[in-house]
């Protein structure tokens, strides 16, 4: 039966993303519109307006003069008084002046009109001037002229006043879009603040809140850092497990905490790693020392990212419940090697010297009596005793070093690099500047080792004629570099030799790491020395240059 497929976090994140998108277009699409509108649309409106009524205003007074003159006529004709005739001249003046300046600022569709005003009022002037004069002209007449002046006065101002209406009533529908663009911008921007607070604030505040009680109650130790590498928080567990607190680290960068906790320095560097790369490293185990014990620890490190943008990196550590298996295994293992080294040695080596010491004295004492095929055949069967016994120690040495019980780390490379001579024919040469390093059992066997496994694959993998081996310790680090003059293929792949030494090194907290250099192939042991292997003091006869003899 066929499942319908539930959207997960990242669709529904993805179409709120596009949901928030779309709605940021619409508000800069109308924030544009207002602008261009303020910018463009709204001065032309208003210049439109403030022209149209300037005109209309214009208007009103010529048809006031107007008024005025017709008056000064009829009190002129009533009272026939010469001071209303010098009114009706001054106002003619006024009302065909302002006239004119109206003709020369209107548009071609009103100057018509203007152009019929004020050839009226020239021919109401003429007719007032006539009669002035003394000629007989009518009362009836004098209406007609002055209904048809005021007619046409009238009619230009309706023009100019329904110019001044449509001009007002596109600023006022212009401010009404605008008002409605304001409303639907304001809608519009409350939406996109509660999208985005439901899309990411309210997630990012859940996010916030269940990474405060992961922190808080986890069982792993956590440390996060802000993208600058500050640290934010640390929690009870891993105060406890990496032996910090969170008082004097919290708000500060991580290269001030390594400097107060230097122990440290492996399981926080890689926190730079990640904040660099952006990309998360698990399943990474290390070991570190702090107050002369060891922790192996597994680790995760994660960038904490927030719509694509780094704002910090986390650290999850989890004790290493393994390396303490591991430690046991090899512990076991060797314990087992040494008794199966005893037992050779107990048995097997003794049947040897009995045989040897016997093939000797049967020659020394019957060797003269024997016939000579016999005497030959003895002597060819001691020679392979010999040999087998010399074969028998070497085996003994390859399954446990006991040289390291008896006389330390050095002198058992020493002896071992004695008969890796011999039977590679690669001369090894060895600098130190201590023979006696306090190394604990389990160190000195593990680099042992090491170093044994390095020579191994020099004689199989390698052309080279020589390797040296370096010994150092620095602030509490050993430090065995290994250098061959050989020339390995350019292509390096990690096998199962170069994997068991790096696993075989994490059993101390150290590392291990190898490469190509100028002049061959090296492999470099960094181990860090707990108090009580803090090297002793330095031997002369070899310190800091090869062996007599080996120049």
């Amino acid at each position: 039966m066929a499942k319908s497929a539930q959207p997960n976090g990242s669709d529904t994140g993805m179409r709120t993303y596009t949901w928030i998108s779309a709605v940021l277009v619409i508000i800069l699409t109308i924030l544009l519109v207002l602008s261009a509108n303020e910018l463009y649309v709204a001065p032309q409106k208003a210049g439109d307006l403030a022209r149209h009524s300037e005109r209309l205003a214009r208007c009103y007074q010529i048809s006031l003069h107007i008024e005025q003159l017709i008056a000064s006529v009829d009190n002129y004709i009533l009272y026939n008084d010469p001071r209303y005739l010098d009114e009706f001249h001054y106002y003619g003046l006024e009302a065909l002046r302002e006239e004119m300046d109206l003709y020369n600022t209107v548009d071609a569709s009103v100057r018509r009109k203007v152009a019929d005003l004020i050839d009226e009022t020239r021919k109401y002037l003429s007719f007032v001037e006539r009669m002035a004069a003394g000629e007989e002209l009518g009362r009836v007449e004098h209406t007609y002229l002055a209904a048809g002046l005021r007619d046409k006065a009238h009619v230009l101002t309706g023009d100019l006043k329904e110019r001044v209406d449509r001009a007002a009533a596109s600023v006022i529908e212009r401010e009404n879009k605008k008002r409605f663009f304001l409303l639907l911008l304001t809608f519009l921007s409350v939406g996109f603040l509660f999208m985005g607070l439901y899309g990411f604030g309210l997630p990012l505040l859940r996010e916030n809140a269940h990474l405060k009680y992961l922190t808080t109650n986890l069982r792993a130790a956590v440390v996060v850092t802000d993208d600058k590498g500050v640290v934010k928080s640390v929690n009870a567990v891993a105060e406890k497990l990496l032996g910090i607190s969170a008082d004097t680290v919290v708000g500060k960068p991580l290269n001030a905490v390594l400097g107060h906790a230097p122990h440290l320095r492996e399981v926080l560097q890689p926190l730079f790693q990640v904040i660099l790369n952006r990309q998360e490293v698990t399943n990474y185990q290390t070991i570190y020392m702090h107050a002369g014990r060891k922790q192996g620890l597994t680790v995760d490190y994660y960038p904490l990212m927030v719509l694509d943008k780094l704002t910090g990196a986390a650290m999850v550590a989890f004790p290493e419940t393994t390396y303490k298996d591991k430690r046991l295994l090899f512990d076991s293992m060797e314990a087992d090697r040494k008794k199966l080294s005893i037992e050779i040695h107990d048995w097997i080596g003794r049947y040897m010297s009995t045989m040897i010491y016997t093939l000797d004295y049967t020659l020394r004492q019957y060797g003269d009596q024997l016939p000579e095929a016999v005497r030959e055949n003895l002597v060819r069967l001691r020679q392979q005793c010999q040999l087998g016994a010399t074969d028998m120690r070497s085996i003994m040495n390859e399954i446990h070093p006991y040289l390291l019980d008896r006389v330390g780390l050095i002198t058992a490379v020493e002896s071992y690099v004695s008969h890796f001579e011999k039977t590679s024919g690669i001369k090894v040469y060895l600098y130190y500047s201590d023979r006696t390093l306090k190394l604990s059992r389990r160190a000195g066997i593990v680099i042992y080792r090491i170093i044994q496994e390095v020579l191994t694959n020099v004689t199989k993998h390698s052309n080279a004629t020589e390797v040296d081996i370096h010994f150092a310790v620095q602030d509490g680090v050993l430090r065995v570099e290994i250098l061959d003059n050989g020339k390995p293929g350019t292509e390096l792949a990690e096998g199962t030799g170069l994997w068991g030494m790096k696993e075989r090194a994490r059993l101390l907290g150290g590392d291990l790491v190898y490469g190509l250099t100028d002049g061959g192939f090296a492999v470099t042991l960094t181990v860090p020395l707990g108090r009580e292997e803090v090297a002793g003091e330095p031997d002369q006869d070899y310190a800091g240059g090869r062996p007599p003899g080996r120049a």
